[in-house]
């Protein structure tokens, strides 16, 4: 590979041949204080430090990184699904059991995101890069409002749990803003994650 002034690809400079080390020397040194490399996130292709444990590559991260994207996808079109039967066939599937099987989903999702943020990076770069807090509160708000899914479905008859589903709407809302907010680079995923958030906030509104 060989260096410019704008990114450093996945390979650092010094291991660059010698004719080629020495023509960009500034750039090499620079990049490797730096330590910034290209990420492929999916669709997007973001810059960032990276500070993974040491047995995981950048080209490890990229793979991994589209598997959570995957996995996400799969889960909230489950949830999806789920709702969407309840709509069309209320008579075969019941409301508490809607609750229960997006609750257990989303939960599951929000668990999932919550550990590969922790495995795949060390607590200071989790605490500090602006991506992966985002993934952490994506996370832990998916985990949430799965548990007060899986409340409303063990909810006695006539119980009333205005106030948790509330907080369950609240949890869904920061996860769509979180969405649409999201980095990227490539517009074609910038366009994906601002339709899945508008998307999550008025599904979660109509609920």
């Amino acid at each position: 590979q060989t260096c410019n002034s704008n990114t450093v690809h996945q390979v650092a400079c010094q291991t660059a041949p010698d004719h080629r080390r020495s023509a960009c020397s500034p750039l090499c040194a620079q990049a490797a204080a730096n330590a910034v490399i290209m990420i492929d996130c999916g669709n997007a292709t973001l810059p960032m430090r990276f500070a993974g444990p040491s047995n995981l590559t950048p080209e490890m991260y990229g793979k991994a990184s589209q598997t959570a994207h995957t996995v996400l996808g799969v889960a909230l079109a489950c949830i999806c699904v789920v709702w969407g039967a309840f709509i069309v066939l209320p008579e075969r599937f019941g409301k508490k059991q809607c609750y229960a099987a997006a609750g257990a989903l989303s939960a599951a999702a929000g668990l999932y995101l919550i550990a590969w943020v922790q495995l795949l990076s060390t607590p200071d770069f989790a605490r500090r890069d602006l991506v992966q807090r985002q993934h952490t509160a994506i996370g832990r708000c998916l985990l949430a409002a799965g548990l007060q899914e899986l409340l409303f479905a063990r909810a006695r008859r006539g119980e009333r749990l205005s106030k948790t589903h509330d907080a369950w709407f609240a949890n869904l809302a920061v996860v769509a803003l979180v969405f649409v907010g999201h980095p990227q680079r490539a517009s074609r995923a910038v366009v994906a994650h601002v339709a899945i958030g508008c998307c999550l906030l008025t599904g979660a509104y109509l609920l």
